[in-house]
């Protein structure tokens, strides 16, 4: 019996509080056969992503986090200001690729940076809608289930 968990190879996940601002992304998506799913909390959010491997991961680091979630963050200041983070971190500790991973945000301290730095995935300012198409495109032509240039195992 395989633990692995079911690839939704036409599925995005996204995790954001104020999905009413993401239309054009979600029209975007759907208008290419993708599905979304959809939270709105962290918690949520965490629990979620733990049950599928989606094609891609959409988080806002400005989500709201239980104060459960928030006391158990390993980087205390960064995690509690930015539940995303947290979101980011449980997506990469259960094998996902940081290539299948973008965050977004208005926020973008010199601690942020190097913490998206270190977890290796793309960020892109929020309120820019090409930026966040473009980085998305660039996740979503990279299907790690199906490409394997140079034979390297993912």
């Amino acid at each position: 019996m395989s633990s692995a968990k079911p690839y939704l190879a036409k599925e995005i996940f996204i995790a954001d509080d104020e999905p009413i601002y993401l239309g054009f992304l979600i029209d975007y998506l759907t208008s290419q056969n993708y599905q979304i799913k959809l939270t709105e909390t962290a918690d949520d959010a965490i629990s979620v992503a733990a049950a599928n491997d989606y094609r891609a991961y959409v988080v806002d680091l400005n989500i709201p986090a239980s104060n459960a979630l928030k006391a158990t963050a390993s980087k205390k200041d960064l995690e509690e200001s930015f539940p995303g983070i947290s979101i980011a971190r449980a997506i990469l500790t259960s094998g996902v690729s940081p290539r299948k991973v973008l965050i977004y945000s208005v926020h973008l301290t010199d601690a942020l940076h190097a913490e998206i730095g270190r977890l290796g995935v793309e960020y892109v300012q929020k309120g820019r809608p090409r930026n966040i198409k473009d980085a998305l495109n660039r996740i979503l032509s990279y299907d790690p289930k199906t490409s394997n240039p140079g034979g390297v195992a993912r």
